[in-house]
C-alpha cells in the first residue's frame, strides 16, 4: 500500500522557503567535454526541493547556460517509491556525489551564506561537512583563519575602539549613556 505524500509544516516552509544553500557542481561525464562543464546546486530549507543550473563554461563547447533540472525532491539512489528517503542537509558535503536521473553530479564548492548557515545550524548537517566548508573556505581566500572565531566570542571582549578596528575608520562609534 503506497504512502501518502509528504505534507509540510507550513510554518516551517514560510520561515525557511527563502533560505537556500547554494553549492557548486561538477559533472561526472563519459564524455571529454563533460568535465569542462559546471553546475549550481541550490537547495531550498522549506522544502527540501533541488534546482540544478548550467553555468556558461566560457569556451564554446556547445552547452548553453541555463536550468538542467526544474525544482523537485529528488530520491536518493537505490531508494524505492515507498521508502520515502530524499536527499537532505546531511547528504551535502564537499566531494558527496549527487545522483540525479542517472546523471553523477559531484559537490565541490559553496558560497559563503551556505558555509555561514552551516556554521549557525551545526545540527542540520555533518562535522565533516562543516569541518570541509570551512577548508574551502579559507582556501579560497573568503575567510581568514582568524575570522573563523564565532560572532559571540568577538562581542565577549569588545570596547569602542576594537569596534572601529573591526568595521574600519568610516563607521563612528558613540558611547550611549
Amino acid at each position: 500500500m503506497p504512502k501518502p505524500p509528504r505534507t509540510y509544516d507550513f510554518v516551517t516552509y514560510v520561515l525557511n522557503s527563502d533560505k537556500k544553500l547554494r553549492f557548486k557542481l561538477k559533472l561526472m561525464g563519459i564524455r571529454e567535454d563533460d568535465k569542462f562543464r559546471e553546475f549550481i546546486m541550490t537547495f531550498c530549507l522549506g522544502n527540501d526541493h533541488i534546482t540544478i543550473q548550467e553555468i556558461a563554461s566560457g569556451k564554446n563547447s556547445g552547452f548553453g547556460k541555463g536550468k538542467f533540472m526544474s525544482s523537485i525532491r529528488l530520491r536518493k539512489p537505490g531508494t524505492s517509491v515507498d521508502d520515502q528517503k530524499f536527499y537532505g542537509t546531511k547528504d551535502f558535503a564537499l566531494g558527496a556525489q549527487i545522483h540525479v536521473r542517472g546523471i553523477v553530479f559531484i559537490i565541490t564548492g559553496l558560497d559563503l551564506w551556505t558555509y555561514n548557515y552551516m556554521n549557525d545550524h551545526p545540527e542540520m548537517f555533518t562535522k565533516e561537512a562543516i569541518e570541509g566548508a570551512q577548508k574551502y573556505i579559507e582556501d579560497e581566500g573568503l575567510l581568514n583563519k582568524q575570522e573563523t572565531t564565532t560572532i559571540e566570542n568577538v562581542n565577549k571582549n569588545l570596547d569602542v575602539d576594537d569596534t572601529k578596528n573591526l568595521f574600519g575608520k568610516e563607521v563612528v562609534v558613540e558611547k550611549i549613556d
